[in-house]
């Protein structure tokens, strides 16, 4: 078995590691997600505003492992093509961004990612 580790940025928190066993090739992505629900906990409890300065609300901090990795993939699965990198000539970008935002909100809103959102228990997106 031969292994490659690399990482895309940085910065970036996913970590990457290519293996190469039997003649295929796995890609394994892994991020510890513990620093961004342990923020996410301590700013829910925090009493502040709900808006930004420029009147936009932080609703959730999501571990970049989902939101560029295993939500686009249940996306494909689910709607047949990636939410961002489609054919823009059989797919328009207004829909599939609408698809996506779509997409995230529903998983945002699932009780079972609670852990992600940042403002108070049982709002909704």
């Amino acid at each position: 078995m031969t292994e490659w580790v690399y990482d895309f940025a940085p910065d970036n928190p996913i970590r990457q590691r290519l293996i190469k066993e039997d003649g295929n090739l796995f890609l394994h992505s892994h991020q510890d997600v513990q620093p961004v629900l342990d923020y996410n906990g301590a700013v829910r409890n925090i009493d502040r505003p709900t808006t930004t300065k420029e009147g936009t609300a932080v609703a959730a901090k999501i571990p970049a492992i989902f939101y560029w990795v295993h939500w686009p993939q249940e996306f494909k699965e689910k709607f047949g093509y990636h939410p961002k990198r489609y054919d823009p000539t059989t797919i328009k970008s207004d829909d599939a961004e609408a698809q996506w935002g779509k997409f995230l909100k529903g998983k945002l809103n699932d009780p079972d990612f609670s852990k992600f959102r940042t403002d108070k228990p049982g709002m909704k997106l």
